[in-house]
């Protein structure tokens, strides 16, 4: 009975974790969303609050982060898909983060810089966390000192 009310709302397992995958993103972009408000550009606090609050989330939903951060690369094109729209509109959200981010026009040159470290910010909160998920090489560093060591890291990063 349960896998007929299944397959009337999907076509099959594919997209079953697509909808899955999806609410997972949405949960995720929520959270990053409500921490930043209306942040002013560059304001620290903003990209502490999301560092925190997607971690605070990721603690509280472990099924749901272990299906992001573990399961999903690779699994469908669909899924590769949805994950690099998902990885892209983090990376446009983290120019945010820059203290300079409001200059109206910016060289070639900077905006290469801010590309590069945009996208390495958003490259090193995922992978920080799917190495302190079950087993992985982070799993057994202190909470609260790995989280500290992870916001110096990204203010270095929005600073430079």
């Amino acid at each position: 009975m349960v896998v007929h009310a299944v397959y009337y709302h999907f076509s099959g397992k594919e997209e079953l974790l697509s909808a899955a995958v999806n609410q997972v993103f949405e949960s995720i972009s929520a959270v990053v969303g409500a921490a930043r408000g209306d942040d002013e550009p560059g304001d620290p606090k903003v990209l502490d609050a999301v560092i925190d609050d997607v971690w605070d989330w990721i603690d509280s939903h472990p099924d749901e982060a272990t299906l992001f951060y573990l399961q999903l690369p690779g699994a469908t094109r669909q899924i590769t898909t949805l994950r690099q729209e998902f990885e892209e509109a983090h990376v446009q959200r983290a120019f945010g983060y820059f203290p300079h981010s409001g200059r109206s026009r910016t060289s070639a040159a900077r905006r290469a810089i801010d590309t590069l470290t945009a996208r390495t910010l958003v490259d090193l909160l995922i992978s920080v966390q799917t190495m302190r998920l079950a087993d992985g090489p982070l799993s057994s560093e202190a909470n609260d000192e790995l989280r500290a060591a992870v916001r110096t890291v990204a203010a270095r990063l929005v600073r430079a």
